[in-house]
């Protein structure tokens, strides 16, 4: 039997994702980031954080939706990453959900997908939310892009 998870609702775009909240280091308010040449599409720039040097993601790029004018309720998602201080621009943060990862549908993602961000789906009250993994598609974009 599976141990019940917490689960941070997020919306990107118009889509409602979950993410599992043991991973997540702290949710700031939204900061411009400064833009970085030569950085993936998905990158929007970097940020000061605390003395560090934060890689902001956008998600609404990952996920191939269209880009979204930042807004009063855009936060950033931070994870600490393979020695790496990351974050992840979303649209908005919502509650925060419990139950067991084995309710999850693991299908395969109707994405093209290489760095496995989206781990499944599930149905809560008539609403689909998708399931993602930000630490695992930083490790594996890493990984796959170390040989480059």
């Amino acid at each position: 039997m599976s141990q019940t998870k917490q689960w941070l609702t997020i919306q990107i775009g118009e889509v409602w994702c979950l993410h599992e909240t043991s991973v997540i280091r702290e949710i700031l308010d939204f900061i411009t980031p400064v833009g970085v040449a030569g950085a993936p599409e998905f990158v929007s720039g970097i940020i000061n954080y605390r003395s560090e040097i934060l890689t902001l993601i956008d998600a609404s790029s990952i996920l191939h939706l269209n880009y979204t004018n930042p807004t009063q309720d855009q936060k950033i998602i931070t994870y600490e990453i393979n020695h790496g201080i990351y974050g992840l621009k979303v649209d908005g943060v919502g509650e925060i959900l419990n139950f067991t990862e084995d309710v999850i549908d693991q299908s395969e993602s109707p994405l093209d997908d290489p760095y496995k961000l989206i781990t499944g789906s599930v149905e809560i009250n008539d609403e689909i939310f998708c399931a993602i993994d930000i630490p695992t598609f930083i490790h594996n974009f890493l990984s796959i892009n170390k040989a480059d």
